[in-house]
């Protein structure tokens, strides 16, 4: 409870974040926070790929037009992106489309009609795997 207390009566949001990020980080609590599960060699791993492929994303959605169309290669890559992150049916707390558009670093719009054929291009390779 103190501990919640301490971040919480920090001030503002900012300085609630700089103030578990300042505990997470300090060499006294460094070996607690990696068994929590944060700061872990994995974690960093996770972000850094996460961050590339936002990059191959937003390279590969990007177009010569505002409202130009993709080209049929960029547009494959960017299927097989989307069926590899896209949920299963049965699976349990998935975010929302919002999240993870913000995650994908998409815009709303786009995400919606891209998540939605990447959950179905999953469903499809699914099924013809079980045949």
């Amino acid at each position: 409870n103190s501990i919640i207390n301490a971040i919480l009566g920090a001030g503002n949001d900012s300085q609630q974040v700089l103030a578990l990020h300042s505990a997470l980080v300090h060499p006294d609590c460094v070996r607690v926070a990696k068994s929590a599960g944060f700061n872990s060699v994995t974690n960093k791993a996770m972000v850094y790929q996460w961050q590339q492929l936002r990059s191959m994303l937003s390279i590969a959605l990007a177009t010569a037009k505002e409202k130009g169309r993709i080209i049929d290669d960029q547009a494959t890559f960017v299927n097989s992106i989307l069926a590899a992150v896209a949920p299963d049916v049965d699976a349990s707390a998935v975010p929302s489309v919002l999240a993870r558009a913000e995650l994908l670093g998409m815009p709303s719009r786009t995400a919606y009609r891209k998540l939605n054929q990447g959950e179905l291009n999953r469903e499809k390779l699914k099924v013809s795997k079980t045949r």
